[in-house]
């Protein structure tokens, strides 16, 4: 008995399946996004301002102290993102090209200097405003500690009392009243925020493409 030969042809609908293909790929890649962006918010240390100032020598300014106050002290190696707007956090956006295949993500345009400081380092000029025109012992209801305060007594003929000049750091270009009394380069070391998180990210991204292509 010869063997039975059958014969078929399938009809393959090329766009159909073209565009299953890419419609996987893309929802592979959106979840690859957003992944990606999870862990990177996971880098960011995440805390309220303080309900009491950081107080610091900066210098002296017209025979007084030159003290800064800052609510806002930063962590050496962590980057902090203040609640509750937490926009540095908040800000990395990520979006699936479609042309290209790709997902591409990355900080929102408006701080994309300051992510850019974060992730890779640099410096970033600041500049020391006074708060109060002349030297004070305390501010609103905070008190400069007594070991920043200038000692009184008699100095060059002329009486000096225990008090410092107080002030707070603020961005180059930033628009704020106060007459500028020194200024800092304002040195970032790089924290690699986003090369933290893809390479926390490496072996969950390739999950998303499997078994993401089903049906004829």
């Amino acid at each position: 008995m010869l063997p039975t030969k059958v014969k078929f042809k399938a009809l393959l609908n090329v766009p159909k399946v073209r565009k299953k293909v890419e419609a996987s790929r893309d929802k592979a890649l959106d979840r690859a996004g957003a992944i990606l962006r999870r862990q990177a918010g996971k880098q960011f240390r995440r805390r309220r301002p303080q309900s009491k100032p950081v107080w610091k020598r900066v210098g002296t300014y017209e025979g007084y102290p030159l003290v800064s106050m800052n609510f806002q002290p930063s962590t050496p190696g962590r980057i902090t993102t203040w609640k509750p707007k937490e926009f540095l956090r908040r800000k990395i956006q990520y979006k699936v090209d479609p042309k290209r295949g790709s997902v591409v993500i990355g900080p929102d345009e408006k701080v994309a200097r300051i992510q850019q400081l974060q992730e890779f380092g640099g410096s970033e000029p600041v500049k020391l405003k006074l708060v109060s025109p002349i030297p004070a012992v305390s501010l609103y209801q905070y008190e400069v500690p007594q070991t920043l305060l200038g000692f009184s007594g008699k100095r060059r003929d002329a009486w000096v009392r225990r008090a410092a000049y107080i002030g707070m750091w603020h961005s180059q270009k930033a628009r704020v009243k106060g007459k500028t009394v020194a200024t800092d380069p304002g040195r970032v070391p790089a924290a690699a925020f986003m090369g933290k998180a893809a390479k926390a990210s490496r072996n969950l991204i390739p999950q998303q493409f499997r078994n993401q292509l089903r049906g004829p």
